[in-house]
């Protein structure tokens, strides 16, 4: 037969809480150890019990402040739990085997993910959001140092089967129905050069229709001289017909790099180019750039008009 040790209540020293066995298991009210504190089944652990470390089997502990908890199935607290702060390269809260990475807490009211025991994530006392920055400046601030050409930000819908009218991001302004009317400038989104200065927009305008700008204050320009022979370079053009590969979709325009031969400016990339991995890297054009050549060559034409027109005596008077 086993031996047995059965005691109603132990005492501790005056101040420092009581140690009650019963048949019911173990309770421990308001003790302070610096040792191990272990207790498996029922135990019962409650007021202010601190402890260089817990550990236990199920065991419910509740209000309970310690260096370190290990529970080997569950750890259940009623209450506040308290923490160090920690920091991006010892977080207060890890997984087990992973001390440098988890949650810290970095100054009052601000949560901060770091991995790898560096800083990945930041929420600050303002609600805003840092993802490589740990000073936010705006809801959702993301800040890279890529010299790559991996996107910095991705949104992708995997779905194969997508809807008609199928949205992947919407931007409103869902408080004012005319964010260019009564005097409001509003901008969708709002691009920047590396010394902030605004490069362009896509703004909302009045009637339910969307700007896209690009910047062409003549502050910033100089040596502004006519454009001629907007006819020469119209004329050099090759409209034409195509079938697009992937869709097999029948459409019309121009070859990239035959427009850039004529407009160099029309065109973003180069001929052939191809990235990393070996796949295309394809010209774009940006037809916006094509007007001011349309718009000369038809100036110019009009004037051979009126000239024509004035020799043969036909047109206003």
């Amino acid at each position: 037969m086993a031996s047995e040790v059965r005691v109603n209540q132990i005492q501790n020293r005056s101040g420092l809480g009581t140690v009650t066995f019963s048949d019911s298991g173990v309770s421990i009210a308001g003790v302070t150890t610096v040792g191990i504190l272990s207790a498996t089944g029922n135990s019962v652990f409650s007021g202010s019990v601190t402890a260089t470390s817990f550990s236990g089997s199920g065991a419910n502990l509740t209000g309970v402040a310690a260096t370190t908890n290990v529970v080997t199935n569950s750890l259940v607290v009623s209450g506040i739990t308290t923490v160090a702060a920690g920091s991006a390269a010892a977080p207060s809260i890890t997984p087990t085997g992973d001390s440098d990475t988890g949650i810290f807490f970095p100054s009052a009211d601000t949560i901060a993910f770091g991995e790898g025991g560096a800083e990945a994530l930041r929420i600050d006392s303002s609600g805003n959001v840092g993802i490589g920055t740990d000073i936010p400046g705006t809801l959702l601030h993301v800040l890279e140092n890529n010299a790559g050409t991996t996107p910095t930000v991705r949104i992708q819908n995997i779905n194969t089967t997508i809807a008609t009218n199928a949205i992947l991001l919407e931007l409103s302004y869902s408080g004012d129905s005319d964010v260019s009317g009564a005097g409001t400038s509003a901008h969708y989104i709002r691009f920047r050069d590396s010394n902030t200065n605004p490069t362009g927009a896509i703004s909302g305008a009045t009637g339910a229709t969307v700007f896209y700008n690009t910047t062409s204050d003549y502050r910033l320009k100089e040596d502004v001289t006519p454009f001629t022979n907007g006819i020469e370079k119209i004329m050099q053009l090759k409209p034409c017909e195509f079938t697009w590969k992937g869709a097999q979709m029948r459409s019309e325009g121009f070859i990239a790099h035959e427009v850039q031969e004529i407009i160099p400016g029309a065109v973003f990339g180069a001929k052939d180019a191809v990235n990393e991995d070996g796949n295309i890297e394809p010209q774009m054009i940006d037809p916006s750039k094509m007007v001011v050549h349309l718009t000369a060559a038809l100036q110019e034409a009009v004037q051979r008009i009126q000239y024509l027109e004035s020799v043969v005596g036909i047109g206003s008077s």
